[in-house]
């Protein structure tokens, strides 16, 4: 019998994930009383794409789940959602100080709440939860890993007290899993246990979207991310204003969309410092549904993150039948898009570089290539063989079990 065949009858486990969240992606599932509303009201969660989809394909397939969240907006003793097969406990977080002490004040949190749940499997994403988790029951916990800690670190020293957090859980894991086959090989120098390879999950509808060759006036380019230096959205902003002269004759703009690069942010006011605010839509925060519209309009894609492991948004354009620009040294990118066969790779450190495949794009764009159209139709059967929802949660059914049996 197959493994989702088990799941649609519901898991025989007590399964607790711990990670960031976007409550408002949950919404659906959870109950709309009033002390929930009052809830969410002033907790939404920090994020956390991949920890949420996983989520929503658990509860789509009626599993029982319960969760564990921080949030900075939290009570001292946490608040408690409560939904259809769901029960978040969303538990504050020190912004300014949790890394001074190794983020020792949420791992005992965390550790109380899951003395309180007792769950038979524990699902950790991120090394903060993974701590928590760890110190719990480390026998009984997934841990899974979703950056490269050395790569993030050499972009930003702030960055070290999640590098020692990451090694230290990944001498403390018995069960490991990473979302790219490059930071397999960097957890395997520090860990000699199995470690699988199991990517996100992309929502299976945004592979209905009919591929067609972009056909508005106005060229909207897309780019997500955040006004950091890993996320590289200055070197994007430079390419947009030499592409923005080249193509002069044409309506085009930029679209950049995530925390910082919302009007009067820290992009919005470099961007006016250097002249390079023209024909930009600085859009901020946005739902994901928002930010799936958004990139269904684009002509393309633009990721100039310098490291990211499995960039969602990447995955997320292909599966929507978008082109892609990325950096062809960036996580797993070159995996992602077959080495190039399934989006247009660079140097995003050069603007120049970027600015040439963006004129690429948007030349084939308007010409009706044949050949582009074929690579939207190669890359969104690469990256469904890669987030196929029902493949990754028996990948994860197959490690629960195997975990609760041992």
């Amino acid at each position: 019998m197959r493994h989702n065949q088990i799941i649609e009858r519901g898991f025989n486990l007590k399964l607790c994930i711990l990670g960031p969240l976007r409550l408002n992606d949950l919404t659906h599932w959870i109950y709309k009383n009033k002390n929930n509303q009052a809830i969410l009201s002033r907790v939404s969660g920090m994020g956390g794409t991949p920890v949420v989809e996983l989520v929503r394909a658990l509860l789509i397939k009626n599993v029982q789940l319960d969760i564990i969240t921080l949030d900075p907006n939290s009570r001292l003793k946490g608040d408690i959602l409560y939904g259809k097969n769901l029960k978040i406990y969303c538990l504050p977080i020190r912004l300014r100080h949790s890394s001074l002490d190794l983020f020792r004040g949420e791992t005992k949190l965390i550790c109380d709440v899951l003395k309180e749940i007792s769950p038979d499997v524990i699902h950790s994403h991120w090394p903060m939860y993974t701590l928590g988790a760890l110190e719990y029951n480390r026998s009984i916990t997934l841990a899974t890993f979703h950056d490269h800690p050395l790569n993030c670190l050499l972009l930003g020293f702030r960055r070290l007290p999640v590098f020692v957090a990451s090694h230290v859980a990944y001498h403390r894991s018995k069960h490991i899993s990473v979302v790219a086959h490059y930071i397999k090989k960097y957890v395997a120098h520090f860990s000699s246990n199995e470690i699988s390879v199991i990517h996100n999950i992309l929502r299976p509808d945004l592979f209905k979207t009919p591929i067609q060759i972009y056909a508005s006036r106005t060229i909207q380019i897309s780019s997500i991310g955040n006004w950091s230096k890993l996320k590289n959205m200055s070197t994007l902003l430079k390419a947009f204003a030499i592409i923005k002269n080249q193509l002069n004759s044409l309506l085009i703009q930029l679209n950049v969309i995530g925390p910082g690069l919302e009007i009067n942010g820290p992009c919005h006011k470099w961007a006016i410092s250097n002249q390079m605010e023209q024909h930009v839509n600085f859009l901020g925060n946005m739902t994901y549904l928002q930010t799936i519209e958004t990139i269904k309009g684009s002509v393309c894609l633009i990721h100039p993150s310098l490291e990211e492991a499995f960039p969602g948004p990447v995955a997320e354009a292909m599966a929507l039948g978008v082109p892609v620009i990325a950096g062809k040294n960036v996580g797993e990118i070159l995996y992602m898009t077959d080495t190039g066969n399934c989006g247009t790779l660079i140097n995003v450190k050069s603007p120049i570089e970027m600015a040439i495949a963006l004129k690429y794009v948007i030349n084939n764009q308007l010409n009706q290539s044949k050949d582009l159209l074929y690579q939207l139709h190669t890359a969104r059967k690469r990256i469904y063989q890669l987030t196929d929802s029902d493949r990754i949660i028996d990948q994860y059914h197959n490690k629960y079990y195997t975990i609760m049996n041992k």
